[in-house]
């Protein structure tokens, strides 16, 4: 996890091996790596991780190319930056927002935090979010 102290915004760096054979132990071993508040980020790789318990062995090639394809993506949640302070300096009101949605494989859900300021400026922030996989 970064600060940015300029921006006070938070973002995270996730470094995997990608040249690596690809094995049961390695793959999960990346996953456990990743630490990502925004839980539906890794949301994949936890799909990914229940298929591998049926395996016992190095990954098949069409496995381990799904993994690679997926690892090699990760660096954009680099880009993402989450803000510390959440509210306006002066709040006329408050507003939580919730969504969520759900497929045969994953469900998540997100509340986000709307605050109006005195000048009517309106800020939405991200409050939390959850997500699983099944």
């Amino acid at each position: 996890m970064l600060w940015g102290s300029s921006t006070d915004t938070f973002s995270y760096k996730v470094t995997v091996n990608t040249s690596s054979s690809f094995t049961k132990r390695g793959v999960l071993s990346d996953i456990a790596r990743i630490y990502h508040p925004l839980g539906p980020f890794i949301t994949k790789a936890n799909i990914f991780m229940q298929q591998l318990w049926l395996l016992r062995e190095k990954l098949p090639p069409d496995i381990a190319d799904q993994w690679k394809t997926f690892i090699t993506s990760l660096p954009d949640p680099e880009l993402i930056k989450i803000p510390r302070f959440i509210l306006h300096n002066s709040v006329t009101s408050i507003v939580l927002c919730g969504f969520s949605d759900a497929s045969s494989k994953a469900f998540g859900a997100v509340i986000y935090l709307q605050s109006v300021s005195i000048s009517k400026d309106v800020t939405s922030r991200l409050l939390c979010s959850k997500s699983n996989s099944r």
